[in-house]
């Protein structure tokens, strides 16, 4: 997630990219999250996925999730 962040701060992906990404990832119940981060990496992954609930895909945005995964 860090790695898909750090791309769109590159400008490898768009916002739009980043919420299709985030949006296939949100459905899929087979795909294990650590243990110890599973409810940030769901948080963030809802927030990416839901832009029009939540905030605009933006970089501070980005920079913000990064740092909350990081802790």
């Amino acid at each position: 997630m860090v790695n898909l962040l750090d791309k769109y701060l590159k400008g490898e992906l768009t916002e739009s990219q980043v919420e299709e990404w985030a949006n296939a990832l949100e459905c899929r119940e087979d795909v294990g999250l650590l243990p110890e981060k599973q409810i940030e990496i769901q948080e963030v992954i809802f927030q990416l996925a839901n832009p029009s609930l939540n905030k605009p895909i933006t970089p501070d945005l980005a920079k913000s999730l990064k740092m909350q995964l990081s802790q």
